[in-house]
């Protein structure tokens, strides 16, 4: 976030500020990895239709406002759209509550990006930046009190 607010003295710190949320979301992949597996959740084909249709809907959209930004927003989509597949299986944890937690955080991290992308390439709008970073923190809140609920309840078993 911080590296965003510089942006408009410098391009690049879009770029910066990309990366680093490439590696907040590639933390998180690893993170519902690992809870799908302890909890042997199942792969759902459908969570993949889904979200590839999102993905494909919007990067057709997009792609042609992206210029020279085309390969980077492209990356970053495939990462933030497996983040939010991977995400989306937490649907079937025993912990419900914890799992539905964390969808939400991961659909609002999808939202917020989407609503960036839509205001940076494609025309910008009023309130973007509040949109923006509310659904931002509002994510990040969901997905770290999911994790909390999770591991409380995993720690009692």
């Amino acid at each position: 976030d911080i590296l965003l607010l510089f942006e408009s003295a410098d391009a690049q710190f879009f770029i910066f500020g990309l990366a680093a949320f490439l590696m907040a979301h590639i933390y998180y992949i690893v993170f519902f990895h690992r809870i799908r597996m302890a909890e042997n959740i199942k792969s759902n084909p459908w969570l993949l239709v889904i979200v590839v249709l999102y993905y494909a809907a919007l990067m057709h959209w997009l792609s042609p406002y992206l210029y020279d930004m085309k390969w980077p927003v492209r990356v970053y989509g495939i990462v933030i759209s497996f983040m939010f597949m991977l995400a989306m299986h937490m649907s079937w944890l025993r912990q419900s509550i914890a799992g539905r937690w964390m969808v939400m955080g991961a659909l609002l991290f999808v939202i917020s990006d989407s609503v960036l992308a839509i205001n940076k390439f494609y025309q910008s709008f009023s309130y973007a930046g509040i949109i923006i970073i509310t659904t931002y923190a509002v994510a990040q809140f969901c997905i770290v009190k999911g994790a909390v609920l999770y591991f409380l309840s995993t720690k009692k078993e």
